[in-house]
């Protein structure tokens, strides 16, 4: 069954099955719906008599007068007395929504400040990580490199010239690396840096 949400109805907040119902009891629930079924939405006007809401609710004219009184304790109605010239007629029925602790609002979740550093507003880039190292983890990884550097061997900036046969004294304390000497197909040795072409004609030439 599709229920018309277009066709005559009666209105009832939630909080009042929720926070009043055992409070009010199931027969304050009812007379309270009755009596909201003849509250007149322009006007306010909501006017039934003891008797009316008696026959409706199928319960006593002594029941419903002490409901009512129950249901005015909880603020949930406030009843005022009519008169006319013959008399005190049906009282007049407002409604009240009596204000409710509200919940705490739900925290909101916690921003990353080391993801958002150093933008801009409209800035979507995307800024990497900063992360924070202490103290102790500084000077531990001083201590740490300097016993890396005292293990690590150490480089040789010259490398080991050969003693070649037919090389003069000259050629053999030649200061630089033997990389940087050039021996050529005729048996000539050169170095580019302290030594002319003449110097290095092989020892059988030069005698």
């Amino acid at each position: 069954m599709i229920l018309d949400a277009t066709a005559p109805h009666t209105r009832v907040d939630n909080f009042v099955i929720d926070d009043y119902l055992d409070k009010i009891d199931v027969r304050g629930l009812g007379i309270y719906l009755v009596m909201k079924r003849h509250y007149n939405w322009l006007t306010g006007q909501c006017t039934p008599s003891y008797k009316r809401l008696a026959q409706l609710c199928n319960l006593s004219r002594r029941t419903v007068i002490r409901y009512v009184k129950r249901l005015k304790e909880a603020g949930l109605i406030d009843p005022q007395m009519r008169f006319t010239d013959e008399g005190q007629t049906s009282n007049q029925y407002n409604f009240y929504q009596p204000k409710r602790p509200r919940k705490p609002a739900a925290k909101p979740a916690q921003m990353d400040t080391t993801e958002h550093m150093g933008k801009t507003p409209g800035d979507t880039r995307v800024t990497p990580p900063v992360t924070a190292v202490s103290p102790d983890q500084v000077d531990l990884n001083k201590k740490e490199k300097k016993e890396n550097t005292k293990t690590m061997p150490e480089k040789t900036e010259k490398a080991e010239k050969p003693v070649i046969k037919g090389m003069t004294e000259k050629q053999q304390a030649c200061p630089h690396p033997y990389a940087e000497v050039v021996r050529l197909f005729d048996g000539t040795t050169i170095c580019n840096h302290c030594y002319g072409q003449l110097n290095f004609l092989p020892d059988t030439e030069a005698a």
